[in-house]
């Protein structure tokens, strides 16, 4: 073999061993990338038919919400629905139908004859309780003090004065309202990457109720669910302190006279935010439904009560019929503010304000549930 000839063998085998550097070392990265981009190909398909089924799933709620509220006006007003509704859903129909009964007779079998008075206003407020738990709405306490009792130490935790007057002021100025808003804007300002992102660390705290609930909320805010990005929840929250005002005055914790103040309390804040009774109903029953965040046949449960409420709640024989939405009414004597000093949990002198963040938004063009 000529010098030649060696010099350009050598020369091709050293780019024979060139190549061979470079296929060794590009190709695990070719096949890197190409796992990544399958991978992130496989990722956009899952979230892409997740999003198709939390819309599916919306959907089919929106038509299952819709027909339940058909079913249960059916129920009421024909004798065809009723033969055949299912025991349960008689039982609804029948709790929800029962306050007709039950409210004082001088006062709701002739209706003519009830004149609405500015105290009826703050009372009409816990109107939503007060029905469901059969009380005496057009007075305080008008339910009975043991079973109230029992019902704040097992839902609220309070045995006291003091935490009576902690839980309401929460209520006031903030309760669920801070939480959620921040819940929807947080939801409503990502993108969809960010969007996956936060459900995969939701969905990898397996057994973490509270994360379930989470991922619940965000999914629902995301497909805006029932409309709930156009939900004011101060209803949900006030509507509560009404419900906690008379439940302490029948306790004992609370006088009438500061139960009536206190609702009074509440008046502007409530007539800001809604225009009507049947508005500030169907802004509770919504808030309600997130706040609760469980779906499958708990959620079918819960919406076939809640409407049913509802339902008997904008009826033409309900006190929310009968109480002026714009009657006038006194302005608070300052009681609340008074005992949350005495109890130190708001300084003497301090403003007794909601925080600027509590308020989703004022009087909404689109109705709620839409």
């Amino acid at each position: 073999m000529s010098p030649e000839e060696f010099s350009l063998l050598a020369v091709f085998g050293v780019l024979i061993l060139a190549l061979l550097f470079f296929l060794y070392g590009y190709l695990p990265r070719l096949r890197r990338r190409r796992q990544r981009a399958e991978a992130e190909a496989v990722g956009r398909a899952e979230a892409e038919a997740r999003r198709e089924a939390q819309a599916a799933e919306a959907a089919a709620s929106d038509a299952e919400r819709d027909a339940q509220m058909a079913l249960g006006k059916g129920l009421v007003e024909t004798d065809y629905w009723w033969e055949i509704a299912t025991p349960e859903e008689r039982r609804i129909i029948n709790d929800a139908w029962r306050f007709r009964w039950d409210r004082p007779e001088e006062r709701w079998d002739r209706p003519e004859d009830f004149e609405a008075e500015p105290r009826h206003w703050p009372l009409a407020l816990a109107l939503p309780f007060a029905f469901w738990h059969q009380a005496i709405w057009d007075r305080l306490p008008g339910v009975d003090g043991d079973w109230t009792r029992r019902m704040l130490i097992r839902d609220w935790g309070i045995r006291t004065r003091h935490a009576l007057l902690e839980q309401l002021h929460w209520l006031h100025v903030a309760g669920h309202r801070v939480p959620f808003n921040l819940e929807r804007e947080n939801a409503a300002a990502l993108d969809e990457g960010e969007a996956f992102a936060v459900e995969a660390m939701l969905e990898a705290r397996a057994g973490d109720e509270e994360a379930a609930e989470r991922l619940w909320r965000f999914r629902r805010a995301r497909a805006d669910d029932r409309g709930i990005m156009r939900v004011d929840f101060t209803a949900w929250d006030l509507v509560r302190f009404a419900m906690l005002v008379r439940a302490g005055t029948a306790a004992g914790y609370l006088t009438v006279e500061e139960g009536m103040d206190f609702l009074l309390e509440q008046v502007d804040e409530m007539r800001a935010c809604y225009g009507s009774w049947p508005e500030v109903g169907e802004h509770f029953r919504v808030a309600r439904w997130y706040w609760h965040s469980v779906g499958g046949e708990q959620e079918r449960e819960t919406d076939v009560l809640d409407m049913a409420r509802q339902q008997a709640l904008v009826l033409a024989m309900s006190p929310w019929h009968d109480v002026p939405w714009d009657m006038p009414v006194p302005p608070a004597q300052g009681r609340f503010r008074d005992a949350l000093e005495a109890e130190e949990l708001l300084e003497p002198g301090a403003p007794l304000l909601r925080r600027a963040e509590s308020f989703w938004g004022r009087r909404r063009a689109e109705p709620a549930g839409g």
